[in-house]
């Protein structure tokens, strides 16, 4: 198992108002970039080597933007986390892949409803959906 964190760096002046763009390296586990100061869009280009990522705590950074449909592509991803961003708009579709999703934490300013695609997280333990703005009733499929 390899671990990958990034913590408390400021970032804030690489490419004001550009992505940051976080390249991990192959065989990590664990990646957690935690409390960084991005004032910017979050953009991580997910390869087929990311697969097996089983956490992610991209808490606390000051991303922007739209959360990334490439995390969809992390299938193996256990714990999601993205708390405390400045992310808007809806969670994409793409995170319906996400089906070894146990815990998923978000408490960003998002739109539009809970969607239905949490369906698919039959191993989810943990939803925090806190302040986030998105409406609507979580399926009854869903059981804690």
């Amino acid at each position: 198992m390899f671990f990958l964190r990034l913590h408390f760096q400021n970032y804030g002046t690489v490419g004001i108002g550009e992505p940051v763009g976080i390249q991990v390296l192959s065989g990590v586990h664990f990646l957690e970039v935690l409390a960084n100061c991005f004032r910017c869009a979050m953009k991580i280009p997910v390869q087929s080597r990311h697969a097996l990522i089983i956490s992610g705590n991209l808490e606390a950074n000051n991303f922007s933007g739209t959360v990334p449909s490439d995390l969809g592509r992390l299938i193996n991803l256990h714990t999601l986390i993205l708390s405390s961003n400045r992310l808007t708009g809806t969670l994409p579709a793409s995170l319906a892949e996400l089906s070894n999703l146990k815990d998923l934490i978000i408490d960003n300013n998002l739109s539009g409803s809970i969607p239905n695609f949490i369906e698919n997280w039959r191993q989810l333990n943990k939803l925090e959906l806190i302040g986030t703005g998105l409406s609507g009733l979580i399926p009854s499929s869903i059981s804690f």
